[in-house]
């Protein structure tokens, strides 16, 4: 009787390893894994990178094609500076996605640390093209055209971040340092005026949070450059001064402006004649930024010889 039973219970534990789903056991290795890869990143966060690298080459000796443990690596060696290392795997994370859109991305900006502008503007475009909203990418693309003197281009596209994420810090800074490259734009030498723009900014307490100068180097005009000087003639010189023994008029134009919103702006631009509007200048800004409540004033200096 003993020994009977104790067939059947040998039976049964042989037909219980037989009859476990290959599912089952695929769910709880995938489960694994990602306990794993959580544990990594955390490891990843906390700095402790050589853990961090153990953890992620444990997931890539069960499964080498694993994309996500691979692009975590890549970027703990990038971090390291190891960028041979970095591009290696990422070229690795290509062949097996060749679409993935955070390693198409992540080559393409250390391509552009490199300044290697050509090959990293193909890893960024194609980024974009697979997902056209990416602002990580958009900024990136920015500072390749900043980098190639491209400035038109590089505003166009950090414009397109700031309205997809009006807050996205990097993009900020990366519009700010895209105008502290602009450098020198001509001024056309027929004009007599000399030309100067400074903004202030109170918060609505009444403090100076910002104050911003722009010499003639940074303004442009908008416009025909006689159709401008002949609309600034046409003005009454708000005084007159004396430098160098000669006299010269100046006018003065100011603006005030009130925001009901959180913004920032890189370029002011002086309109004149109210009945029709004439863009006169543009000054290229660091910029800045304001908020609800702040008092936002602009004053546009312009001398000329004593007529």
């Amino acid at each position: 009787m003993n020994l009977h039973s104790n067939n059947k219970i040998i039976v049964l534990i042989l037909c219980s390893v037989i009859i476990t789903p290959p599912t089952l056991i695929l769910a709880q290795s995938e489960q694994n894994s990602t306990e794993l890869f959580d544990k990594g990143i955390d490891m990843e966060k906390t700095g402790n990178l050589t853990e961090a690298i153990k953890i992620f080459d444990k997931i890539l000796e069960n499964d080498p094609n694993n994309v996500k443990a691979l692009i975590e690596k890549s970027v703990i060696f990038d971090s390291n500076g190891n960028v041979t290392a970095a591009l290696g795997i990422l070229n690795k994370t290509l062949e097996i996605d060749p679409n993935n859109v955070n390693a198409l991305l992540d080559k393409g900006i250390i391509l552009s640390g490199l300044d290697e502008f050509k090959e990293a503007s193909l890893y960024i475009n194609k980024t974009l093209e697979i997902d056209p909203n990416n602002v990580k990418a958009l900024t990136d693309q920015a500072i390749i055209f900043s980098a190639q003197h491209k400035y038109h281009d590089a505003l166009n596209v950090i414009n397109k971040a700031l309205s997809i994420d009006p807050s996205n810090t990097d993009a900020i800074y990366d519009k700010q340092s895209i105008y502290g490259s602009i450098g020198m734009v001509n001024i056309t030498p027929k004009s007599g005026f000399n030309l100067y723009f400074q903004l202030e900014i109170q918060n609505s307490a009444g403090q100076m949070v910002a104050y911003i100068e722009s010499p003639q180097s940074l303004i442009q005009y908008l416009n025909d450059t006689s159709i401008i000087d002949h609309v600034l003639n046409s003005l009454n010189a708000t005084k007159t001064i004396f430098k160098d023994g000669k006299e010269y008029d100046v006018i003065q134009i100011k603006r005030f402006i009130t925001p009901n919103s959180t913004g920032f702006n890189g370029v002011e631009e002086l309109v004149l004649n109210d009945t029709s509007p004439i863009e006169i200048f543009e000054a290229q800004l660091h910029g800045y930024t304001f908020e609800s409540g702040d008092v936002i004033t602009e004053v546009w200096t312009l001398t000329r010889p004593h007529q």
